[in-house]
């Protein structure tokens, strides 16, 4: 039946993101990117919310070594002298990015992430035309982002 992918941006970050159905992570929503400027290789991670801590570590020692990981669970190597940071990074883009494409934002009570992830496009794209007859709002049109295959979220059981 092939993937419905919904593309977004992340402000500061000029990596390309998505969020998919049925593509790596089968009868789920998933998130995914490309890394800016290094090639055409797409990563995938489980669910709609990244929860990471950002543990920074810079060696205390002069010449020693660290390591900083980022948000994405990459790693940096870094010499010299430094400090440790833990922060814990919410990443919801991806969950935020699927209710906008629906039309579902006001309504995230009723879809928590943990709910949304496995409701298919079809089943959400039922969910909006419900509210649009409900709310006298405006039809919604959904499409699925995938390169090449550009059909109605209603055709993605």
């Amino acid at each position: 039946m092939g993937a419905y992918s919904i593309l977004y941006s992340v402000e500061g970050d000029e990596d390309t993101y998505a969020v998919d159905w049925d593509w790596m992570v089968q009868g789920k929503w998933a998130r995914s990117w490309r890394e800016y400027g290094l090639g055409h290789a797409w990563h995938v991670q489980e669910g709609l919310i990244a929860r990471f801590t950002g543990f920074i570590a810079y060696a205390t020692a002069p010449g020693g070594i660290g390591v900083m990981t980022n948000d994405k669970g990459g790693g940096t190597i870094i010499f010299g002298e430094g400090t440790i940071i833990n922060e814990v990074i919410v990443r919801d883009e991806a969950y935020q990015a699927l209710l906008g494409h629906f039309g579902l934002e006001q309504w995230k009570e009723e879809f928590p992430p943990e709910k949304i992830i496995n409701i298919s496009p079809a089943k959400l794209a039922a969910a909006r035309r419900e509210k649009e007859r409900l709310c006298g709002l405006e039809r919604r049109k959904m499409m699925s982002g995938t390169l090449g295959d550009y059909r109605p979220a209603e055709e993605f059981e």
